[in-house]
């Protein structure tokens, strides 16, 4: 993580599952994490992933999600739902919400055109 130029990406992924633990007690990560916040840089996290970005006090008055039973006063506006963006912040409840994430990853990368015509080629919106 020392050798990365962070001038070089614009979006930070942050992942669920137990290792969000390894993540959050590593001081070059937690840096990375508040210097794209700084530079109003996108930063996505799904699952307990949010909730480094709570610990930093990131969430303070936004609107965001994480892994329900993870959610701690942050000091934000916790919303039940799949996938929330505020801003430049990107957050998802949880693994079953993975599809909803990418999705909304995609339409800020691409435009919402590319993640519709993605949707479409993969039946997204077909019913059963």
């Amino acid at each position: 993580l020392s050798t990365l130029k962070l001038n070089d990406y614009d979006f930070l992924f942050i992942p669920g599952g137990p290792q969000y633990k390894e993540l959050e007690n590593n001081p070059i990560f937690l840096e990375i994490v508040k210097q794209f916040y700084r530079e109003d840089k996108f930063i996505a996290a799904i699952c307990a992933g949010p909730t480094i970005l709570g610990h930093l006090g990131l969430l303070k008055d936004r609107n965001y999600t994480c892994f329900k039973s993870m959610n701690e006063n942050f000091g934000g506006h916790y919303i039940e739902d799949y996938v929330v963006q505020d801003g430049k912040l990107i957050t998802a409840i949880s693994a079953a919400a993975t599809i909803e994430f990418a999705f909304k990853i995609l339409e800020n990368i691409k435009g919402k055109d590319k993640a519709e015509l993605v949707k479409n080629q993969i039946y997204y919106y077909s019913k059963k």
